[in-house]
């Protein structure tokens, strides 16, 4: 790329316009998540629409399972890049058949919510998480509350733990989220983007584009870290990462688990598993250890 103001402008509107990030290849049509099309079947049939307005103004949109079992569990599913509620369909379904209600919300520049601007590759969209947790409060002050993300959701989800979390969000769960949103897009440059970034990171383009990424879309590469925020976290966190990940790199599991200052943290290396499919590789591990996590810090064991 001769001219970098072109390069950076490419480069942002490759990874956070919703329309163009999937023609630039660098994340597949419709999310990083293998669809379970059954559960995702039954996903639609169950589900009920909800809505937030965020702390800007813009109304959210998300979707709810409900049941009425007795219990008072939430589980919150986050999708990833460029995917929707929906990708979270076996995950909410085998949350719901462990008793919990399950709430979907899209995330900003995605499915339902595409008309609020710019992917927030889970900054703003950790912030908004915090009213979606108030509005399952408000529904059920007796609410128990357990978070979950997978990809970008993952990475929304450790964002999130470093904010005040109120004393009903019992624990989270994070599958192959990324350090922050600078690392990413440095690894993306080098690896998954090729010919089409070539030289961004020797010419600067990705620090101007931080500059770009300011005004277009209202926070920092640098200042959207996992890292940094769960230097903050208090609550119990699960980090999972598949050992063959090429998209978020695996080395950035020991990265976030070492940053994380809660006292109760566990990880899990999924050998073999690419991008989001540690569940797929290995769902017996997968759902065994998620299940013992939660019933450990919920008091259900």
């Amino acid at each position: 790329m001769n001219n970098p103001i072109r390069a950076l402008n490419d480069l942002f509107d490759a990874a956070l316009n919703p329309m163009r990030a999937c023609e630039a290849g660098i994340a597949p049509e419709g999310g990083d998540l293998c669809r379970d099309e059954g559960s995702v079947y039954w996903f639609e049939t169950c589900r009920s629409s909800v809505s937030i307005v965020a702390s800007d103004g813009c109304e959210l949109l998300g979707w709810f399972l409900d049941q009425w079992n007795g219990r008072h569990d939430y589980l919150i599913a986050c999708h990833g890049y460029t995917g929707r509620p929906s990708d979270m369909a076996s995950f909410a379904r085998h949350a719901f058949e462990q008793g919990f209600k399950v709430l979907l919300p899209a995330a900003r520049g995605h499915e339902r919510n595409v008309g609020t601007g710019y992917i927030q590759m889970g900054w703003q969209d950790s912030a908004d998480l915090l009213i979606w947790i108030q509005m399952i409060h408000e529904l059920d002050p007796e609410a128990r509350i357990v978070l979950a993300g997978v990809s970008m959701g993952g990475a929304e989800v450790m964002m999130a733990c470093g904010r005040p979390l109120p004393p009903y969000v019992f624990c989270a769960i994070e599958d192959c989220g990324y350090t922050s949103v600078w690392d990413e897009l440095r690894y993306l440059s080098q690896s998954v983007l090729g010919d089409k970034a070539k030289g961004l990171v020797g010419t600067g383009v990705l620090a101007a584009c931080d500059a770009v990424v300011k005004t277009r879309a209202g926070f920092g590469l640098r200042e959207a870290s996992a890292v940094r925020q769960l230097r903050h976290a208090r609550i119990p966190i699960l980090f999972i990462h598949g050992t063959e990940d090429t998209f978020v790199p695996f080395s950035m599991l020991d990265e976030v688990f070492q940053a994380c200052q809660s006292s109760q943290k566990e990880r899990l290396a999924v050998e073999g598993a690419a991008h989001a499919q540690s569940v797929l590789v290995n769902p017996d591990v997968y759902w065994g250890t998620i299940d013992a996590f939660i019933a450990r810090h919920l008091g259900n064991e």
